[in-house]
C-alpha cells in the first residue's frame, strides 16, 4: 500500500481492486486498533484518493482454484 500514491500520481485516472482480507498472513500483527489495512490507510491517507478503490475483502479458495 505504501507505493499506491506513487502509482495513483503517475496514472490518475487508475483504479485499485483490493482483494485480501485485514488479518495477518505473515510477518508480526498489526498492534494498530484498525489492524493492518488500518495501519497503512494512516500512513497513506493523506496522499491518496480513495474514491478510486475498491476493497472485497477474502475470496475463499474454492472460487479462485479450478
Amino acid at each position: 500500500m505504501r507505493t499506491l500514491p506513487k502509482i495513483q500520481a503517475a496514472q490518475p485516472n487508475v483504479h485499485f481492486l483490493i482483494i485480501g482480507g485485514n488479518d495477518t498472513s505473515y510477518g508480526g500483527k498489526s498492534k494498530h486498533a484498525g489492524g493492518l489495512r488500518g495501519q497503512m490507510e494512516a500512513e497513506v491517507s493523506a496522499n491518496i484518493d480513495w474514491e478510486k478503490f475498491t476493497f472485497w475483502g477474502r475470496f475463499p479458495m474454492k472460487t479462485i482454484k479450478k
